[in-house]
């Protein structure tokens, strides 16, 4: 057959390009065993999406961390649980009469079940917190949970146990072949991905050219994507579409075997994806989630203040401040003094800044102040820096360090040290902020007041400082 042909020469470009690639810096997990990590800012950004448990698992537990949202939560980044569902489940009934096939695929999941939900967590609702998957930790839990009052997380945290019982052989043998050495991993992975082609090639030696063509596109654009996208989902949006692509392909093929079983898979697949999307569709307009404030939830379906601004009824200015409260004071001195430079740490207040692609100097992981903040530990001479650059204004996320999933919490840690530069620094101004804190008057009544440091009532999003001279 043509595609058998053609197969080597698939898989030799396929090395060939993970050898020109294999030295590329797009993760940097062979730093894992430093136990102090000062400033990472790679590591910070990156492998929050890829993960910090053992380099090889890390690799191998990606399609339940991508579908789970165990390490990068949120809508950017939710895929939801069709394909790790589907493909598993119909690979199974495919090969069911072929031992030869169904004991390989029947160990590999096996082993991605356990490897998976041994770096996971178990979800909470009575307390609303996750719990990770460590065996102290779920102990804990099972001992003091109530299965009456969250059933689903109690019946998880059993099955959990029992992966984790099944996961210390497996710990031990990760650590044994590889630890959070890349150079061992990758050879792992390369041959793992040449069993994987090989099983691939005689389960759809039978199928049309196209389809052959079709799954193996597949196989080899998701073994790039694991070894390199680092579990960013943006990166393997392809497999998205080609995914649904294969499904429909496998539950063609169930159907020739066996046209009850496939004919049951199918209608579930549709009702089950109809849902699904129907669902996430809903809660993406409508913006249900978490709040603070119960009567917020479900508001969301248009931004009304856009809608104002469409209708005349605001201005520009108007329109800024409803959405960063009191953000009009640090933009228009900046935008005044158009010759000066302007430090960023995270935010997306840079659109509003006049010359941003020139005057903006990026450091959302803090990377750069801390190499400043090492070569200059006095607060005058790190303000003396940035006026010596032309660095005039310095604009906070204050939220920067939520997003720290490193283990030894370095982004935090850099973070704490820019709030101890500022804090009661005379040379950095506060000109806005939308954090609002709180205290007592001389009549002991309760007062609100912009500020950045002091009691918090509400944290805020940003805070816009000047340097003084």
């Amino acid at each position: 057959m043509r595609v058998g042909r053609h197969i080597k020469w698939i898989v030799c470009l396929s090395l060939i390009g993970f050898f020109l690639l294999g030295d590329t810096e797009i993760l940097l997990s062979q730093n894992d065993e430093i136990q102090e990590i000062v400033n990472d800012s790679k590591r910070e950004e990156v492998q929050r999406y890829f993960g910090y448990e053992l380099l090889l698992y890390r690799y191998l537990t990606l399609p339940y961390d991508i579908s789970v949202n165990i390490n990068e939560h949120g809508l950017f980044v939710e895929i939801g649980f069709i394909y790790i569902l589907f493909i598993p489940i119909l690979l199974l009934l495919i090969s069911r009469r072929k031992l030869k096939y169904l004991i390989p695929l029947v160990l590999i999941t096996l082993f991605s079940w356990v490897i998976s939900t041994s770096n996971s967590f178990v979800y909470s609702n009575a307390s609303q917190i996750k719990i990770e998957t460590t065996k102290d930790l779920i102990n804990e839990y099972m001992a003091n949970a109530n299965g009456s009052e969250e059933p689903v997380a109690f019946l998880v945290g059993n099955i959990t146990k029992f992966s984790l019982t099944l996961y210390e052989p497996l710990n031990k043998f990760g650590n044994w072949i590889s630890g959070n050495k890349d150079h061992v991993t990758y050879p792992i992975l390369m041959f793992g991905f040449l069993g994987l082609i090989l099983l691939i090639h005689n389960l759809i030696r039978d199928l049309k050219t196209n389809q052959q063509y079709l799954i193996i596109i597949f196989s080899s654009y998701a073994f790039f994507w694991f070894a390199f996208a680092g579990g960013i989902i943006w990166y393997g949006y392809i497999l998205l579409f080609l995914a649904y692509f294969l499904i429909h392909l496998l539950i063609n093929v169930l159907i020739k075997q066996d046209y009850k079983a496939g004919l049951w898979m199918k209608r579930f697949f549709l009702g089950f994806a109809i849902l699904w999307i129907g669902m996430g569709f809903l809660s993406r307009v409508s913006n249900i989630q978490s709040v603070a404030n119960p009567d917020e939830i479900g508001k969301g379906i248009f931004n009304p203040v856009f809608y104002e601004y469409g209708l005349g009824k605001i201005n520009d200015t108007e329109v800024k401040n409803k959405i960063y409260p009191n953000v009009t004071t640090g933009l228009d001195a900046i935008n005044r003094d158009k010759n000066a430079l302007v430090w960023r740490v995270g935010t997306s207040l840079t659109y509003f800044i006049d010359n941003n692609t020139e005057r903006v100097v990026m450091d959302n992981q803090l990377g750069r102040f801390q190499n400043l903040r090492t070569t200059y530990p006095d607060n005058n001479a790190l303000v003396d820096a940035f006026l010596a650059s032309n660095i005039k204004y310095l604009i906070v996320d204050l939220n920067t360090a939520q997003i720290d999933k490193t283990p030894q919490r370095t982004l935090t840690a850099k973070y704490r040290e820019l709030e101890r530069f500022i804090q009661n620094n005379p040379r950095v101004q506060l000109i806005s902020t939308d954090r609002i804190l709180q205290r007592r008057n001389s009549m002991q009544n309760i007062e609100y007041f912009y500020g950045d440091f002091g009691q918090v009532y509400l944290n805020g999003y940003y805070a816009i400082y000047q340097f003084i001279r």
